[in-house]
């Protein structure tokens, strides 16, 4: 692969500048993500490369000897891959215990056990689709879930190579022929399993393996074509895929809809430069120099990427400063100067040792499983400092509940618990993120994903008395003040909720086809149930804002659309009650309550950056007859600000959503308001 007229010092030009405009792209696009907004892109163009080589060492190798040392492939991968990559850990962890806020370590410690053992593109892609998870604060290891990918490459691709010669054996056909059919069969497979995920908006798309093999299979397939040694034009080649990435380049962001169709140019535009620079037989030493400098970065990528990634996230944390130009200027030459020292001291000597590339496949194996858990040991203390802390404060905890002041109590009795200082919170910031209602068990499953309407009973079961709550997440937020107060007073409680949907008749865009179908079997349930003299109905304000802002559906649209699913029930003699949608915060509330636990007003934001977007079903139930409001702004606001901790009490689990303890905290003051309403005439 590496043929001397394409090379300087041995390497291909070709692909190392390929390496060296793919990961620039990929740093300057986390740099600086409103200028390259297509940077993601240069992981295509890594995942082709490594298809194309591994795919052409493999070939090689079954030629030779129509077998592949599986055992002696994968222990040379772990030489050239995993010391830089284990070391980046283990510093990253290192520096994230020491000025990450403990509200992050759970997750930090999740994502580095997964990118040490090579899943955290499943992390990822679990939290993508877990609709909790997707506001999540990003790790420092977050980058390693395309190394995750391929590395599971590096597993699968010489077996699916060894299946066809094997195949070709009994067949007797021709390997290169079979290889080539079951590479362009899997990667068929792969492009149409992405191209159908990326339709139905299916977030996982991005970060799965079998959405990206096919950008693999591409590389593959250029390297078989390549060794069949045809001759081709190769510079229309070259302009072609040169052309192709820069298109790429323009056009893709990160609202294209990716990888599915769209990472067709940027992988074409890849296979094509790589197989156009296969064999050529003209000499380039007259462009060493001025291709020197990207071959230099190019010959240091791999480390590069790894660096970078955690220095943007950490550096805010060390030192106190949101990143600004000087900042970013100074994380790009660090994360040079690391990938270089990292490169030459640490990849470059282990991969030429010769002692090393002595050792057994089975020793290799043994030393990476030694390494792998020696560098995993602070991610454990630190596991383990996290859970025996909560655990010895877990008693102190529960006490709190009978304070005078404890939670929403603290806002009702103003003056008794003015300047009060709160040193142990509940739940713990560290833990906030995962106090989750019941309705959260068991995969979501009183919560729909789909079109399918999803209908769970709580409360008293066996009463006549019922009472329906409805909506999406927002709505099941109030789930445990409601369930305390359905079971008090002898309800109940009914569930109809589906991740970002709103219940109203009208049309919506096309990312809500679902929501759509959703609110009409709603109506068809609604029609056919007998009657509930109840109906509590939220949803998160900013649900509307993208549809109306963009003109596909205006205010007044919205609300006659709620006003059409209401009426009927209206009519049958049941009371609709629109709860308000709470604050919505900029930043991680945890974070900062983890820094400033006793403070209130430091992890406070504006009341008025709290609301930009208004609640249109709340403004709907305003003088509609038979349908009534509750706000409770005031359990979470005062005239001036929106508070992240009240009494004690952390109030949020992420940006938008409030937690179980602060709902069931709330379910008196909440029971109390919907008295008053209920008893008020008319509206």
């Amino acid at each position: 692969m590496a043929e001397k007229s394409t090379t300087l010092q041995g390497l291909r030009v070709d692909i190392q500048l390929l390496r060296a405009f793919a990961v620039l792209l990929v740093v300057f696009f986390h740099l600086w993500p409103n200028v390259v907004r297509s940077g993601f892109i240069g992981v295509d163009v890594f995942f082709v490369i490594s298809g194309f080589l591994i795919t052409g060492h493999l070939l090689r190798e079954v030629s030779a000897t129509s077998s592949i040392k599986l055992q002696s492939f994968w222990a040379r991968r772990i030489r050239r891959l995993l010391p830089s990559a284990l070391l980046v850990i283990f510093v990253t962890s290192l520096f994230s215990y020491f000025f990450v806020p403990k509200a992050l370590w759970d997750e930090i410690s999740l994502q580095n056990l997964a990118s040490t053992f090579y899943f955290e593109n499943w992390v990822l892609a679990f939290n993508s689709v877990d609709y909790l998870h997707a506001e999540q604060q990003a790790t420092p290891v977050q980058q390693y879930w395309s190394l995750s990918v391929e590395e599971q490459f590096y597993v699968i691709w010489p077996l699916l190579i060894l299946t066809a010669v094997w195949v070709a054996g009994k067949r007797k056909i021709n390997k290169t022929r079979s290889i080539t059919i079951v590479l362009t069969f899997v990667s068929l497979l792969s492009i149409l399993f992405s191209i159908v995920l990326v339709a139905e908006n299916n977030a996982t798309a991005y970060f799965s393996t079998f959405t990206r093999a096919w950008e693999f299979g591409a590389g593959g397939l250029t390297a078989l074509i390549a060794l069949n040694g045809r001759k081709f034009k190769r510079l229309p080649m070259v302009y072609s895929g040169v052309f192709l990435l820069l298109i790429s380049v323009v056009w893709i962001s990160p609202e294209t809809p990716f990888p599915g169709l769209a990472a067709i140019p940027p992988v074409l535009g890849t296979g094509l430069i790589l197989l156009a620079g296969t064999g050529v037989a003209r000499p380039q030493h007259e462009l060493k120099n001025y291709l020197k400098p990207a071959f230099w970065v190019g010959g240091i990528s791999y480390s590069l990427y790894l660096w970078h990634w955690p220095l943007i996230i950490l550096f805010p944390y060390v030192t106190g400063r949101e990143l600004a130009l000087l900042s970013k200027l100074s994380i790009f030459a660090a994360a040079i100067m690391l990938a270089w020292i990292s490169t030459k001291f640490l990849e470059r000597p282990i991969i030429r040792s010769p002692r090393l590339s002595q050792y057994s496949p089975a020793r290799t194996m043994l030393v990476f499983l030694v390494v792998a858990f020696t560098i995993l040991v602070p991610t454990a203390v630190a596991t383990i400092y996290n859970y025996s802390i909560s655990q010895a404060e877990e008693k102190d905890r529960h006490a709190l509940t009978s304070d005078s002041c404890y939670g929403v109590k603290s806002l009702e009795n103003g003056l008794e618990c003015l300047g009060r200082s709160w040193p142990l919170l509940a739940p713990a910031p560290a833990k906030a993120s995962k106090d989750l209602s019941v309705l959260y068990d068991n995969n979501h499953e009183c919560i729909s994903d789909t079109s399918k309407l999803i209908v769970c009973s709580f409360g008293d079961k066996s009463s006549t008395k019922r009472a329906l709550l409805v909506g999406d997440s927002h709505a099941a937020q109030w789930f445990p003040a409601l369930d305390e107060i359905s079971k008090r007073d002898g309800y109940r409680l009914d569930v109809v909720l589906r991740f970002s949907c709103v219940y109203l008749d009208a049309p919506r865009g096309k990312d809500f086809q679902d929501c759509e179908i959703w609110s009409q079997s709603l109506s068809s349930y609604l029609e056919q149930s007998p009657r509930y003299d109840l109906m509590f109905v939220s949803s998160w304000a900013s649900n509307l804002s993208g549809d109306i802002k963009s003109g596909s559906l205006s205010r007044e649209e919205a609300i006659d659309g709620f006003h059409r699913v209401w009426n009927p029930l209206v009519k049958r003699g049941t009371t609709v009650i629109v709860i308000r949608d709470i604050p919505e915060l900029a930043s991680s509330p945890s974070e900062c309550l983890e820094q400033v636990p006793q403070k209130m007003a430091k992890c406070a934001v504006l009341k008025s950056s709290a609301f930009i977007n208004p609640d249109v079903q709340f403004e709907a139930a305003q003088n509609f007859p038979g349908v009534k409001s509750i706000d409770l702004t005031d359990a979470f606001c005062n005239d001036q600000n929106c508070f992240t901790m009240v009494g004690g009490i952390v109030v949020y689990l992420d940006l938008s959503h409030m937690n179980k303890t602060y709902a069931h905290n709330l379910s008196d003051y909440l029971g109390a308001k919907i008295n008053s309403t209920l008893e008020k005439p008319g509206k």
